[in-house]
């Protein structure tokens, strides 16, 4: 293009938002000063970085006009607050919009606009390429689901081999980089911001095409992009939500306002219950870090509903374009499962196979004899041995006769079906020694079953060892994590296991009281850590500093209580009243014991918070249980031994619990 042509082109504001950006602020200004288009001017908005980018944009850009915000806005924001304040607003055509941490080549915004003003379109980007790898492919244009989660279309590491050149229109493309023309920002308006980061680009191309323009991807532009902030490389002066809970937010809020008629509420209702689905499903893999995204982000969404529905007005009133002609380009959650999955399971795959590696190389035969010569010699391992084996010893004759006929062990039926079809059914069959057996009991009883081959005596042998095991392990956590001397654990072990009340227990077979034995170790150190300051045993006899807890560590550990909780509870009903009793006292004596503290309060309240949560995991078990003939009720209120017999005897109490 020669300077004539250039003269009649539209004017081109550039507005790059940059947040402590160091050497790629000063990159990317320098791209900024090549560019062959000479209509255009540039304003760089400060957005609270710690260190004064001025010297830079000085030196790359003398022409360039810096605004400053003393607090991180969020890009939206920045972006929105440097138009306002700038003075080169008003005779700009076009607004491009820059991360700091792209490098754009020297005829991206020709190539930009030559596209806008050919095709008339209300918002342009181009093709993304890795900033430290610029032969890789990050972006041609975007895509969504229904349920507004973005897709690229592109393999993990996809090379640019020239597969993806043509001008098309997309439903989306980032602020990256991005160019909006003055007639989309005067009808619709330019960023929301009250979404700080990631996805008020989905809500702006979506705005602008629900208003009927167009939103296109012209390849010829490339720009290289580091993704400092998605990949956790850039450095944020005060306090940022999570990247996890700024995606659900705004993904609630985007569908909010951009979604017609019905499908807006179907759609939010569903966001819903997958969101619930996906927090159990962190669960289970022991993610519990990131499942107080969801609920942060549901309640942030409801707090701004009234201001959500007041733009969502403002966005269906300017529509003239229909819901089903915009899921034309947007991706079918089929397709979008099919592809998260392929790429799942090629990490896993590379995972396995490096994991499948360490294993060999650790289950060599000099690896294990090294490993095992080094384990023997220790005297905490000699120590453990000799209480195991006398301990085997003096129950040699339970765990290694007959089966048990006698307590809540007997009798053990002899197919595997029969608890798991009790338990199903409603039906008891099997009472296991007792008229109200526990139904939560059942499948973890049968899991012992199958494991057992179907036989009542090796399930028996195998139940007993193993709880046993388990307590003993607890045991030994416990005391390492308060005193940390091996002295201390060798004698807490033999106590613990050599005592004759576990004796006892064994031979009459009480498996409420085997329960209770294998997990009150580990309730009790997750309660004393829960209501310690935080620090944990960092070496045998050395304590880490006191660190603070925060509530989602809190509510980390209710909830490992309440997993702990839950299958003790379901094989010893009556535990669940004195478990109560017990967190209860721990948690009051130490809040009296710190006084007034704000903290010591709120760690007392999540400790007894996991007994609730611990019991809903058994529902409707939990409803049954708390009958005063139930099995967590009925020891206080059935027969003359009961505590409460006398009160329940009386008709108001009959009348408040039936």
């Amino acid at each position: 293009m020669n300077k004539q042509m250039f003269e009649a082109d539209p004017r081109v504001l550039a507005v790059l938002v940059t947040h402590n950006g160091g050497a790629w602020l000063a990159n990317s200004l320098d791209a900024l000063a090549y560019q062959i288009y000479p209509r255009m001017d540039i304003v760089v908005v400060d957005n609270g970085s710690a260190t004064d980018p001025a010297p830079a944009v000085a030196r790359f850009t003398r022409h360039a006009e810096l605004v400053v915000s003393e607090r991180n806005l969020g890009f939206g924001a920045a972006a929105n607050a440097a138009l306002e304040s700038s003075s080169r607003t008003a005779a700009a055509d076009y607004f491009l919009f820059l991360h700091d941490d792209v490098i754009l080549d020297p005829d991206a915004v020709s190539m930009l606009v030559e596209t806008a003003v050919a095709t008339g379109a209300g918002i342009v980007g181009g093709k993304g390429l890795d900033w430290d790898r610029p032969e890789v492919l990050v972006e041609v244009g975007m895509s969504a689901d229904q349920f507004c989660i973005p897709y690229s279309g592109l393999e993990e590491g996809e090379i640019d081999q020239g597969q993806h050149e043509q001008t098309r229109d997309t439903l989306f493309v980032t602020n990256a980089c991005m160019l909006v023309s003055r007639k989309l920002a005067e009808r619709c308006g330019l960023w929301d911001g009250a979404y700080f980061a990631f996805g008020e680009d989905l809500d702006l191309c979506l705005r602008g095409r629900v208003a009927g323009f167009r939103v296109m991807v012209e390849p010829a532009a490339r720009f290289r992009h580091a993704g400092a902030l998605s990949n956790g490389q850039r450095r944020i002066t005060g306090r940022m939500p999570s990247r996890g809970h700024l995606a659900r937010r705004n993904q609630l809020r985007t569908i909010a306002k951009n979604t017609g008629g019905p499908r807006m509420a179907l759609a939010l209702a569903l966001c819903v219950v997958l969101g619930t689905a996906r927090m159990l499903a962190l669960l289970l893999v022991r993610r519990g870090d990131e499942v107080i995204d969801y609920p942060r982000a549901f309640v942030d969404f409801l707090r701004s509903f009234p201001n959500v529905m007041l733009r969502r007005k403002a966005v269906q009133k300017r529509r003239t374009v229909p819901d089903s002609q915009i899921r034309r380009l947007m991706i079918k959650d089929s397709q979008r499962f099919r592809l998260q999955l392929e790429r799942r399971l090629r990490r896993w795959e590379r995972g396995t196979m490096a994991a499948g590696a360490r294993t060999m190389s650790n289950l060599s035969f000099s690896a294990l004899k090294q490993r095992y010569a080094a384990w023997i010699r220790q005297p905490m391992t000699m120590a453990t041995m000799l209480i195991v084996f006398l301990g085997l010893l003096a129950m040699r004759g339970i765990l290694f006769g007959e089966a048990l006929a006698g307590g809540t062990l007997w009798p053990f039926p002899e197919s595997t079906g029969r608890l798991i079809g009790d338990y199903l059914s409603g039906w008891r069959q099997v009472s296991l020694g007792t008229e109200s057996a526990a139904p939560p009991a059942y499948p973890l009883l049968w899991l012992f079953s199958l494991a057992g081959f179907g036989r009542a005596v090796l399930t028996q042998k195998l139940l007993l060892l193993i709880l046993l095991g388990v307590g003993l392990v607890g045991m030994n956590r416990l005391v390492r994590s308060s005193a940390g001397s091996r002295p201390a654990r060798v004698v807490a072990l033999a106590v613990y296991a050599l005592n004759p009340v576990t004796h006892s227990i064994v031979s009459n077979g009480d498996l409420g009281a085997l329960v209770l034995y294998a997990g009150l170790p580990h309730l009790l150190k997750l309660a004393l850590k829960t209501l310690a300051s935080g620090g944990e045993v960092a070496d045998r006899a050395e304590i880490r500093p006191p660190v603070p807890i925060g509530s989602d560590s809190l509510l980390k550990s209710c909830g490992r209580i309440a997993l702990v909780l839950a299958p003790v509870i379901a094989l010893a009903p009556s535990s669940l009243l004195e478990f109560l009793v017990m967190f209860g006292t721990l948690g009051i004596t130490a809040a009296v014991a710190a006084g007034s503290s704000v903290v010591s309060w709120k760690r007392v309240r999540f400790l007894l918070l996991s007994i609730p949560v611990a019991a809903a995991v058994l529902i409707p078990w939990s409803f049954e249980g708390l009958r005063p003939s139930g099995p967590i009720l009925g020891p206080l209120f059935s027969g003359r031994t009961g505590w409460l017999h006398p009160l329940w005897e009386g008709h108001t109490a009959q009348q408040m619990f039936l």
